[in-house]
């Protein structure tokens, strides 16, 4: 499935604002992953979308970011929105969804 033009932008957000945080200690996904990025030192899976409000969205979002934290362990299940905030309680999982500009000032 190919991303729109805004969670590309999105997602280049995230990712420099890792580079700046975390240096080289974080990880892209790559085509088919289940999710966006992994932060080793954090524990931390995370997930960029431009908005999760449509149901169908927000439940890809999820049950990506839950196959993979089966095989990961991680902590922390993160999804990042241009302006949606949530925390969503799923499968005995947290997953906190947070808005890009509150999640840069962190």
């Amino acid at each position: 499935m190919l991303n729109s033009p805004e969670t590309l932008l999105l997602e280049n957000l995230v990712a420099i604002a890792l580079k700046r945080r975390f240096g080289d200690d974080f990880y892209f996904a790559r085509d088919n992953a289940e999710v966006d990025f992994y932060v080793p030192k954090t524990q931390t899976l995370i997930q960029v979308a431009y908005s999760i409000s449509a149901n169908q969205t927000e439940n890809r979002e999820i049950e990506s970011m839950l196959k993979i934290q089966e095989r990961i362990k991680a902590e922390n299940l993160l999804i990042i929105t241009l302006d949606g905030e949530k925390t969503i309680e799923h499968k005995e999982k947290t997953i906190k969804c947070i808005p890009v500009w509150k999640w840069i000032l962190l």
